[in-house]
């Protein structure tokens, strides 16, 4: 992102330090910031989760604990030593207080919020392209679909409202567009990797129960694969390179070969039959094959040129909190650890380059996470309890691209 020019950011840092400093010279009385739980009671339904979440964070901060006074009713799960929200996993009918202890180094806090945990059903019906697909005993149902779009709706029973329809679109695991409402005529398009729909209901009490039905993209068994360009580049020492077959058919099975291994080679990936995972080791070009068997063991074989080229350093910069780490990789992929919740990254592209994506996404577990978010404003990027993977793609004039990884891990985090 270019925002303004470092020495313009500097001289605004300046200024704003000293009328900081003079404020807190003129006013001692200023008072301590005191952390606060974002809820003080609350219902949690079983088959549902729920979270907990510290605000007003101090400073000084050196740890975070969660614990619940029942645990045979409420377990609560915390990833981080200084993770500031926990989840709710409700186990049976009861009450529980949860506790949060926030220690500082002059300080120690301690924050209750009283938990019940009820029986609900509050859905009767989930129709999707018009069929009955409800399910009691869960908040949650998957449904493989081939369409583009699909119509859903549902009924609540006796004593509830539906008080909100809505539906989120993901074109990749991470890649997230924002909750929209479900339209008049109830269908929804399905997004390239899935569609998830919310239908929110509310019982007298004002207590919310959220049923997700999420929507996967499938192809057809009968499907024609292909690949999206006849020939694509790569830069020799980076990391991470893919290639993915479009219109893969459902249950079949791929092997990727590489005309020239001295240039690059080509694995299959762990995660997806359909997606390759390139290597380069030359410059010069290959051709990739993959040989795609559907399930009625037809076979089809497409293939594309990939040009390797040599080294090439589209980022001047990827700043952490100020501090430039592009020297510090020989790559496009950088680690880094911290234990603060949050830190400043600032990309800048050289000559010939132009930044066209900068998003983050956070990891509360190794394999839960959230959805891919654009990097906004000064660039403030929340750490995951986990980790937080901040991704920024480029493309030059000849239309080739590239892809910086940065990978901020949670120093606290525990499993």
């Amino acid at each position: 992102m270019r925002l303004l020019k470092k020495s313009t950011i500097l001289t605004i840092l300046t200024l704003a330090f000293v009328l900081v400093a003079t404020i807190f010279s003129t006013n001692t009385a200023v008072a301590a910031t005191k952390p606060y739980l974002n809820s003080s009671k609350g219902t949690v339904f079983l088959y549902t989760e729920d979270t907990l979440t510290v605000k007003s964070i101090p400073g000084g901060l050196q740890r975070i604990s969660w614990d619940s006074s029942n645990k045979s009713v409420l377990k609560v799960k915390s990833n981080a030593k200084t993770g500031v929200e926990c989840t709710l996993i409700p186990k049976k009918t009861g009450t529980s207080t949860v506790t949060c202890t926030v220690e500082t180094l002059t300080k120690t806090y301690k924050l209750t919020c009283e938990i019940k945990v009820k029986k609900a059903s509050p859905f009767s019906k989930i129709y999707i392209d018009g069929k009955n697909n409800y399910k009691s005993k869960t908040s949650f149902i998957t449904y493989n679909t081939e369409k583009s779009s699909i119509k859903v709706s549902s009924k609540v029973k006796k004593g509830w409202s539906l008080v909100a329809k809505e539906y989120q679109v993901y074109n990749t695991a991470t890649s997230a567009k924002d909750v929209k409402k479900i339209p008049s005529n109830g269908k929804v398009p399905i997004g390239k990797y899935q569609t998830k729909v919310y239908f929110t209901a509310r019982n007298k009490d004002n207590e919310f129960f959220v049923y997700t039905v999420v929507l996967k993209k499938t192809t057809s068994e009968k499907a024609k694969p292909k690949f999206a360009k006849k020939s694509d580049t790569i830069f020799l020492n980076t990391k991470n390179n893919e290639v993915q077959v479009k219109n893969f058919p459902s249950g079949a099975t791929a092997v990727w070969t590489s005309s020239n291994k001295a240039v690059a080679t080509v694995k299959k990936s762990s995660s997806e039959e359909g997606i390759g995972l390139l290597t380069p080791k030359k410059k010069g070009k290959t051709t990739i094959t993959c040989i795609v068997t559907k399930k009625d063991k037809t076979v089809k074989k497409i293939s594309y040129t990939l040009n390797v080229k040599g080294k090439v350093k589209p980022l001047e910069a990827v700043e952490i909190d100020g501090d430039n780490i592009v020297n510090d990789t020989k790559n496009n992929y950088f680690k880094f650890s911290t234990t603060d919740h949050s830190v400043l990254v600032q990309s800048y592209e050289n000559r010939g380059w132009t930044i066209t994506s900068e998003t983050y996404t956070v990891y509360k577990t190794p394999k839960s996470f959230g959805t891919e978010q654009k990097i906004t404003g000064i660039g403030t990027v929340q750490v995951g309890n986990y980790k937080t993977v901040v991704t920024v793609k480029l493309k030059n004039s000849s239309g080739a691209t590239y892809t910086f990884t940065l990978d901020i891990f949670n120093s606290n985090y525990k499993k």
